[in-house]
């Protein structure tokens, strides 16, 4: 959602201008002097919140007015609830998720959290819906706004983004334009076995995908 709290970084996004269709190797090589940005570090997002605090929250479309909530808590105790309204702080109703979340391990040094994963609706569409997981005082207040039923419906496409300082800005400049659907296509966060780095990500993207 455009109109949501980000607090991600605010660089420029190096672009690359493709060669026409039709031009010869040749013009090719001599036109393109697009020279790759280097490397930048990657972004540490720490968890400092209790262990009940829903963390890595993200959303997802699972049918014509139902979203899918998703989130991981340190406490594998923690409910998978999901309280919701159209007004903030109003909570009228509520979902329950599968008991116990589920966890998974990585060799034998890494198990994850506790996984939670809650489908709420019948959702209206093109409205703001507010939310908290986990239950009173577990966590803040998040907001959603659903799609509308009716085209146009605009969509953003981001994929290969990593998790490092670029990523924050193609982060943070999507997050300043009004669009209906975010896709994300894949190549989600390069931990390449470092399990961890999966939690990180899930706390970078957080403030955008908890809301779209």
């Amino acid at each position: 959602m455009a109109n949501s709290p980000k607090q991600l970084m605010a660089n420029t996004v190096a672009s690359q201008t493709l060669p026409r269709a039709g031009a010869g190797a040749a013009a090719v090589n001599d036109a393109d002097d697009y020279v790759r940005p280097p490397a930048r570090p990657l972004v540490k997002i720490a968890h400092d919140k209790p262990p009940t605090h829903p963390q890595q929250v993200h959303i997802s479309v699972v049918g014509a007015n139902m979203m899918r909530i998703s989130w991981v808590t340190d406490d594998r105790t923690s409910p998978s609830v999901v309280d919701y309204g159209t007004s903030p702080a109003n909570y009228t109703s509520s979902a329950t998720g599968d008991e116990p979340a589920t966890t998974y391990t990585f060799g034998s040094a890494y198990t994850s959290g506790a996984i939670h994963h809650v489908t709420i609706g019948p959702l209206l569409p093109a409205t703001t819906h507010y939310y908290r997981c986990g239950g009173e005082g577990a966590g803040e207040e998040l907001g959603l706004r659903t799609p509308p039923v009716n085209l146009p419906v605009e969509f953003v496409v981001i994929g290969d983004i990593g998790q490092t300082e670029w990523t924050a800005s193609t982060l943070a400049q999507i997050g300043e334009k009004d669009y209906d659907v975010a896709l994300l296509a894949g190549d989600l966060s390069y931990a390449d076995c470092n399990q961890p780095l999966w939690d990180n990500f899930g706390r970078l993207v957080h403030p955008l995908a908890s809301a779209d």
